[in-house]
């Protein structure tokens, strides 16, 4: 952590010196904590509250983060997110972004951060989260209308500044920089898609609240009109990086027409690394044997014009769903590592199939969601009523054809303290 943030908590800080909201940004600008933009005071009552977002203690350590190896303890995420404008639902993103940034057997988070390129921190949302905090995954997906894509990727950027210990021209030595070093939220448009999720495809279950973090280092447009002239975009665009990964993103229509033909996500993966090839004395071999390269790759041998693949394989490649019309390919990543995926803890699984385990702000999420049914329930003159927990097996077989579709997975109460029931009863789905 930069030395303000090393001495005394930031929400002490402020303590300390009471300013008026004015002094406060110029206080932190001063000290290299935020990049100027206005922020949210880190006052203890704002900090305690975002903290209330996860069931982790304060000091709780979720990563070490690369280059100066800052802790990234429950606290300090936290304060980066108030600062951002995060809300305390968004916690269990943050903290997920964060064990992303330090898993580092995927990613070189040092690579990303001080390489002499310019490289583009990605977050992508996925899981019924994103609807339920309002992150846009439809028309505009890449333009930071919604709350939490301007204040998650800002959050990020802030962690990276504020725990990983980042500056600007000392740590970042980045010829160019990026027009976007301070990051892109970007949601799946899971519903709207036709194959698995992000975190299926990536070690975790379909459905599951994540967040999978990359960084690309530039993007292209792809008109997407059909599977061939869109497979023929992609073969066509190049990089120079040194074991380069794509992020590619299609528009739901596209993604039908490719899987109405028969394909899979990784099935366009693999057409792209086979087929995406120039001669070999465009391969930046410099590059590549300054860097980590593979063990046991052959280099391409130089002044030759035989071809050769941009992506040696499709581990830092990925397809996901989102937008409208048009494609977008963003390249780059994966000459650090990458993509790294990782479950936001809204709900935990009990031992019951079926039945889960709400964390706080996974539980207040759920509360958000009755306000709203509710409110639109009365609004149309609808009323609640409570109905039992169990079902008598008699009363459920009237049911039908929802009895032969629920039967199978439903559970049975069959005893009453130590005596059998007559009659089994089924737990109300």
């Amino acid at each position: 952590v930069n030395e303000g943030f090393a001495r005394v908590s930031a929400a002490a800080f402020v303590a300390q010196l009471d300013p008026t909201l004015d002094e406060l940004n110029d206080l932190f600008y001063a000290h290299g904590w935020t990049n100027g933009t206005p922020i949210n005071p880190p006052t203890e009552e704002a900090v305690a509250e975002m903290c209330r977002g996860t069931d982790l203690p304060r000091d709780h350590v979720v990563a070490t983060l690369a280059p100066m190896n800052g802790k990234a303890t429950v606290e300090k995420i936290a304060i980066n997110g108030v600062m951002a404008g995060c809300t305390p639902t968004m916690m269990p993103l943050l903290i997920a972004i964060a064990e992303g940034m330090g898993d580092h057997d995927v990613i070189k988070l040092e690579g990303w951060t001080c390489s002499n390129a310019g490289w583009l921190p990605t977050i992508v949302v996925s899981g019924p989260i994103r609807n339920a905090i309002g992150i846009n995954s439809g028309r505009n997906f890449l333009s930071a209308y919604t709350r939490p894509q301007a204040c998650l990727s800002r959050a990020m950027a802030y962690m990276i500044m504020n725990i990983s210990g980042v500056r600007m021209q000392q740590e970042d030595m980045s010829g160019p920089g990026s027009d976007c070093r301070f990051g892109l939220c970007v949601a799946e448009d899971e519903e709207n898609s036709p194959w698995p999720t992000l975190p299926a495809d990536l070690g975790l279950e379909d459905g599951d609240n994540a967040v999978t973090l990359f960084w690309p280092s530039e993007h292209h447009q792809l008109p997407t009109f059909n599977v061939s002239s869109t497979l023929n975009r992609l073969c066509s665009v190049w990089h120079g990086g040194f074991d380069v990964g794509a992020m590619i993103t299609l528009p739901p229509e596209t993604a039908r027409q490719f899987a109405d033909a028969g394909y899979t996500k990784q099935d366009i993966l693999t057409y792209v690394k086979e087929y995406n090839r120039r001669p070999s004395s465009e391969i930046p071999r410099a590059a590549i044997g300054n860097n980590h390269p593979r063990k046991g790759l052959v280099f391409p041998a130089p002044r030759l014009v035989h071809s050769a693949p941009l992506f040696w394989n499709t581990e830092h490649m990925f397809v996901m769903v989102a937008g409208r019309d048009w494609g977008m390919c963003y390249l780059g990543g994966g000459d650090h590592g990458g993509p790294v995926c990782k479950k936001a803890e809204l709900i935990d699984y009990s031992s019951i199939k079926g039945m889960f385990i709400y964390r706080p702000y996974g539980y207040a999420i759920w509360e958000n969601i009755q306000k709203l049914v509710d409110a639109e329930l009365k609004r149309t003159n609808h009323v609640n009523v409570a109905m039992p927990v169990l079902i008598p097996e008699n009363l459920l077989k009237k049911e039908g054809e929802l009895v032969e579709g629920f039967a199978p997975e439903a559970a049975w109460v069959t005893m009453g303290g130590s005596e059998k029931l007559e009659e089994r009863m089924a737990l109300r789905p």
